[in-house]
């Protein structure tokens, strides 16, 4: 019996010649098979009185092929998209599950699986085993995002060094040689060199999946330099309206001095002091001096610009009254 039967996909067990007894399935589903696709067997039976079904077939009558939207041989491989791919094989559980995680967090995370899920793009997808995450390990968006590649990359493709740039920006380094899974390639500062594949080139509708040992991890981001912040635009016109201020402020104080003195004609007081040898005046001692008045020649003489002084005048002034008392 062929290990899958076009349009046998009737969740019927019949015998096989081994002494097992399976039923072929022509396209995953989670109630005929438990989502896998070819021969599901049940094992082989103790019982062999058990029944079940048989199928009756002529072999030039059979044209086995996958159904639209999968890929394989039609006998032993039919699979769907990257993604069914990975809900379907339990060995990819672990980072299967931290895909759905990441796209039900972040926004960014549901366009990564929206890119996984396009079928218009063929991509590659490096997904590791589930023996790989030790240590209770998780992926952050960035680990997730370079596992993945917008190119088509098969086994026969590889040679040492094989750049391939992953969906988060950084390049992978395809190395098949050593045992170590996630280092920094020397030769491509920043790089990611893949190594340790365990399965290579397993068909999907949509892309193809090469299995990993363990995880591969995104390398370090530099810390950024802050720069100083620089001044505001209003700071900087509070600044210079201040200084204008200040300036201004400045100018009309000497202004005001000069203003000061340029003052025209005026009598000074002068005040005695209680020590008479500190105040000398002239007409203390010996004779007064005899005041003269000099006539002006623009104006004439003194008889026609003459005023008499006011009283009050002389009683605010002492010295005044007392040089005009000798006059």
């Amino acid at each position: 019996m062929p290990p899958q039967l076009c349009h046998y996909h009737l969740c019927l067990v019949g015998w096989l010649a081994n002494g097992s007894a399976a039923h072929p399935v022509v396209f995953p589903a989670a109630d005929c098979g438990d989502g896998q696709v070819g021969i599901v067997s049940l094992g082989t039976r103790k019982n062999l009185s058990e029944r079940w079904d048989a199928y009756c077939y002529r072999v030039q009558d059979v044209v086995c092929r996958c159904r639209d939207g999968f890929v394989g041989d039609g006998t032993s491989t039919c699979n769907g998209k990257l993604l069914d791919v990975l809900a379907a094989t339990t060995n990819f559980s672990t980072f299967y599950g931290m895909l759905l995680g990441y796209a039900n967090a972040t926004p960014r995370g549901l366009d990564f699986l929206d890119f996984l899920d396009d079928e218009l793009t063929y991509k590659t997808l490096f997904v590791p085993v589930n023996e790989g995450f030790v240590d209770n390990m998780t992926l952050g968006g960035p680990d997730l995002e370079l596992h993945a590649s917008n190119t088509t990359f098969l086994r026969t493709n590889i040679s040492q060094g094989t750049l391939l740039p992953s969906h988060s920006g950084v390049s992978l380094v395809i190395n098949d040689v050593g045992t170590g899974n996630s280092s920094w390639a020397p030769v491509a500062p920043g790089a990611v060199v893949v190594s340790h594949v365990i399965v290579w080139d397993i068909m999907a509708f949509n892309g193809i999946i090469h299995a990993l040992a363990s995880p591969l991890l995104a390398p370090p981001q530099p810390r950024a330099v802050v720069a100083p912040e620089a001044p505001s635009v209003a700071a900087g016109v509070g600044a210079v309206v201040a200084a204008g201020t200040l300036l201004g402020l400045v100018a009309g104080a000497i202004y005001l001095r000069s203003r000061a003195k340029a003052t025209g004609f005026g009598f000074s007081a002068f005040q005695a002091e209680d020590d008479a040898d500190d105040d000398f005046s002239p007409w203390q001692e010996g004779t007064s001096p005899t005041l003269v008045s000099v006539p002006n020649p623009v104006f004439g003489s003194h008889d026609t610009f003459c005023e008499p002084f006011d009283d009050s005048l002389l009683e605010d002034f002492p010295d005044t009254q007392r040089i005009l008392a000798v006059k």
